[in-house]
């Protein structure tokens, strides 16, 4: 913790904004808006077909986006380009659950552009953030800013879906409704989306990022090709790891209701249980000043091939938990050091181009596991799903082994 207290104090006041503005929209995205968008889009009478569609289509949106944001960057830079995309994205939540005001016909379009909206906006926040980090912070105090800035997510969701719980009921009893009624699952998703707001100022506040002459005189003088490789290996890295992480993350409680018939609060306690368990990236920075970079993330990527074996021999619920905390400890553990290690094996000013193909992997892993999983269960079983996202931990971990630069 001593490390920690003085790596923050060397945090610049841009680093400091941008944090807050990570910490608002983890609260407002992963915690209020994905507890109740669901239960939101049911009270409004749709069926898991409509719901999966939704959900699905927004990853893709991002996948589609990463690359177009990485471009957009480049002409504007990426405070400009973040705020731009914070304000997008709180428009568009702000918009959806409006939803229910609109003709039943337009009602079906308006949820899933602005969902799709909300997505393809975030790709212009993602692409940036990790060219924006290390450019405000000094190679000291660089690996703990990117492991606070994963284990917001998880703290800040964690409390926005403890008082997201509360919002309809508080909703229900003003408007005087039941909570089978979509009011109050709409007012609390407007009340959400103008928190989200906040982070727009929070970056409003921060400085764009500026080349000095020295780096100007290198960016002119530098003749170097775009380094194809790195950008594909690391990209293919990502993308296998998020193919493992969401294949856990999207079917574990839907195995467990499903396979196992595990009681509802059974699989809430499991999974508030493994949300701490992101509480792993604070550990990142001491792992990688151990044992080097590259050692970390492969690391994650056996914890994630490891964290199937469970699921794939024992068929009990403590052992779908215990993968399911084990995939979420090693990701957060790895991701931050992965990020940080992407962004320094090139040069600074092709951060963006591998910032913005990383996220595209992303999208491209959510999306292809949310509206491919669900086929597979279907054809081949839910063992065959969770051998292959223990395939794609194995073979991400073979390739940091054999082609990534060691670290």
């Amino acid at each position: 913790m001593r490390n920690y207290w003085e790596n923050i104090q060397l945090f610049n006041r841009n680093v400091r904004y941008f944090l807050t503005a990570t910490a608002v929209h983890g609260f407002v995205f992963f915690g209020i808006y994905s507890l109740l968008l669901n239960l939101y889009l049911l009270r409004l009478g749709y069926g898991s077909e409509y719901i999966g569609m939704v959900n699905g289509i927004g990853p893709l949106m991002l996948a589609l986006f990463s690359l177009p944001a990485g471009v957009v960057s480049r002409r504007f830079g990426s405070r400009r380009v973040m705020m731009g995309g914070y304000f997008m994205m709180a428009l568009s939540l702000g918009l959806l659950p409006l939803s229910g005001l609109l003709p039943a016909a337009m009602r079906d379009s308006w949820i899933v552009v602005m969902y799709a909206t909300t997505w393809a906006t975030a790709a212009f926040v993602i692409v940036n953030f990790s060219p924006y980090l290390m450019a405000w912070t000094g190679e000291k105090e660089r690996n703990y800013a990117f492991a606070i800035q994963s284990a917001l997510f998880p703290v800040a969701g964690f409390i926005g879906s403890f008082l997201g719980g509360t919002l309809p009921l508080l909703f229900a009893n003003l408007a005087n409704v039941t909570l089978d009624s979509p009011i109050p699952y709409r007012n609390a998703l407007l009340v959400a989306a103008a928190i989200d707001f906040l982070a727009v100022v929070a970056i409003w506040k921060t400085d764009e990022v500026g080349e000095t002459a020295v780096s100007k005189e290198t960016h002119q003088k530098s003749k170097s090709p775009p380094p194809y490789r790195l950008i594909f290996l690391f990209t293919l890295v990502s993308l296998l790891t998020v193919a493992g992480e969401w294949t856990m993350r999207v079917y574990f409680n839907v195995y467990l209701d499903t396979a196992l018939s595990a009681h509802t609060t059974l699989i809430g306690t499991l999974s508030a249980g493994a949300l701490f368990m992101g509480l792993f990236a604070l550990l990142s920075p001491k792992a990688a000043e151990r044992w080097g970079r590259s050692r970390v993330v492969l690391l994650g990527l056996l914890g994630v091939f490891v964290a199937f074996l469970p699921l794939i021999f024992i068929e009990q619920w403590w052992a779908v938990g215990l993968g399911y905390m084990i995939i979420i400890g090693a990701v957060s553990l790895s991701n931050p050091t992965f990020l940080v290690f992407s962004q320094s094996v090139v040069e600074p000013r092709w951060r963006n181009a591998i910032a913005s193909s990383i996220s595209m992997s992303v999208g491209l892993g959510v999306a292809l596991t949310s509206f491919g999983g669900g086929y597979i269960i279907a054809a081949f079983g839910f063992q065959m799903l969770f051998v292959l996202g223990a395939i794609a931990g194995l073979l991400g971990a073979v390739i940091v082994w054999r082609f990534l630069p060691r670290d």
